[in-house]
């Protein structure tokens, strides 16, 4: 079924998106024992380099397959997490056109009386991700997230839009977290890595040594 056939039969599209739903739920990937693993690389390539002995190519490799298979459950979450966001402001945006209470209204919690229009513009994730790539390259290619959102907000002067201002209850500011998930974007893509350290960002030694 095409574009203009979903748009004109709700039904297909709503059935549609439910079995993306499904079949992301079923497709869940369980990485613990990948996790697992790649402590035990970080914690070897940890000892190597700090007795000062050279780290097996094949050793950082086995790092990045690693953090590569990961990825897909931080994928997932993405995921599970746009189509999260992308169907309350459908729901939204529906409540506003008739007029009708939102569920948050309904179970009596406080609604935001911009909540029934469109959000304002907001910088892409796309955009953020080369933000985020070129504010930690600028840091040595690895810091804590908090360092990189700050040089982030140097090189955003003037640039965000007005969805990036809205507050937001555990980050501050939209944009901030959003960066989060742009850093997310960066690891499924194999540009950054997890680390061992919470709260630190980091980029591959393949980005940095380009």
């Amino acid at each position: 079924m095409d574009q203009q056939a979903l748009i004109e039969n709700p039904e297909a599209l709503l059935a549609l998106v439910q079995q993306s739903v499904r079949h992301l739920i079923d497709h869940r990937p369980d990485t613990s024992e990948q996790e697992a693993q790649l402590r035990a690389v970080v914690k070897a390539i940890e000892q190597l380099e700090k007795q000062q002995v050279p780290v097996p190519d094949a050793l950082r490799q086995t790092k990045m397959n690693l953090v590569a298979e990961i990825g897909q459950q931080d994928r997932f979450a993405l995921q599970l997490k746009m189509l999260s966001d992308g169907l309350a402001d459908v729901q939204k945006m529906i409540a506003g056109t008739f007029g009708q209470p939102t569920t948050r209204e309904k179970s009596g919690q406080s609604v935001n009386p911009r909540s029934r229009v469109s959000r304002p513009p907001r910088t892409s994730n796309s955009e953020l991700k080369q933000y985020v790539l070129q504010s930690l390259t600028e840091l040595g290619g690895r810091a804590h997230c908090s360092n990189v959102l700050n040089q982030m907000q140097k090189l955003l002067e003037g640039r965000l839009l007005p969805g990036d201002l809205e507050p937001h209850k555990s980050c501050g500011l939209y944009w901030r977290y959003y960066a989060h998930w742009a850093y997310q974007l960066l690891i499924h893509e194999g540009i950054a890595c997890r680390t061992s350290q919470r709260g630190y960002w980091e980029l591959n030694h393949d980005v940095i040594e380009q």
